[in-house]
């Protein structure tokens, strides 16, 4: 894998992707038990190309969660689009394994990762709760499904059509 895009990202961003080896390394420092727990969120507020999402996402469902699971509860952001891109891919391909493209659980699956992985403009505006408008930024983004610390069952229902229908365009992106 490659460390960089280009060199004029890496001074324009500082955009240094992390080698696998060392978000192993990190994730390791996380018993087993955390992994396996359906009310864990994990937030990565600068995803990249998705290195930490898909070991996350794996390491989750190694534990014994399903891939919606998984995925419901593992969230990426980035400020470049086609990082998300990229992340959405990885974290599909892991989630899916080798499930068919073309069921309902799969375009389950594609329609949280999209809602999951996003592009900010700002990750430290959008995650830092707002002082003057309650119920904006990551302090109120929804569940697209299911909220796993919500026992009301009444989460979610926001974006789920936009959202929906991005899944399966990733999923004929994936077909091709």
């Amino acid at each position: 894998m490659k460390l960089t895009r280009s060199s004029e990202r890496v001074s324009e961003i500082g955009e240094v992707f992390t080698p696998s080896h060392i978000v192993d390394e990190m994730h390791s420092l996380l018993c087993k038990k955390k992994w396996a727990d359906k009310t864990m969120i994990y937030l990565e507020p600068t995803c990249g190309n998705g290195q930490f999402l898909v070991a996350a996402v794996q390491k989750k469902m190694d534990a014994g969660l399903s891939p919606e699971q998984a995925v419901n509860t593992t969230f990426g952001m980035d400020i470049m689009k086609d990082n998300i891109e990229e992340s959405r891919r990885r974290v599909l391909e892991v989630a899916l394994g080798g499930m068919h493209w073309h069921n309902g659980r799969a375009e389950r699956i594609a329609a949280i990762v999209c809602h999951n992985i996003f592009v900010v403009k700002d990750t430290l505006e959008f995650i830092r709760p707002s002082y003057f408008d309650e119920g904006t930024g990551w302090d109120g983004y929804p569940f697209l499904y299911d909220d796993p610390t919500d026992e009301s069952g009444v989460s979610g229902k926001v974006e789920r059509k936009k959202d929906e229908a991005a899944g399966k365009e990733l999923l004929k992106a994936r077909k091709k």
